[in-house]
């Protein structure tokens, strides 16, 4: 049963995106991603030892994209498991 309600979230999911779309001026984890690596660019390009810069880049990156919400989603389930 619990796969039907995933497959069943899963489309829904996909059939509001593909109505709704993303509202232009709605922040986006994507474009908020791209911004911080565009920034990270500009200061760790300059660096002399290129495969550090993209070490670091590539660190910083996988880290705000995946402790960052698994942070948010261990805190909401703090406060209330239903969150």
């Amino acid at each position: 049963m619990l796969i039907v309600y995933n497959t069943a979230a899963l489309a829904m999911g996909l059939l509001l995106d593909a109505v709704l779309g993303d509202p232009q001026g709605w922040p986006h984890v994507v474009r908020l991603l791209g911004r911080l690596i565009a920034a990270l660019e500009k200061r760790l390009y300059p660096l002399k030892n290129k495969r550090l810069g993209g070490a670091l880049l590539c660190l910083i990156t996988v880290f705000t994209a995946t402790i960052l919400p698994a942070l948010r989603f261990f805190v909401c389930y703090r406060l209330s498991p239903y969150l």
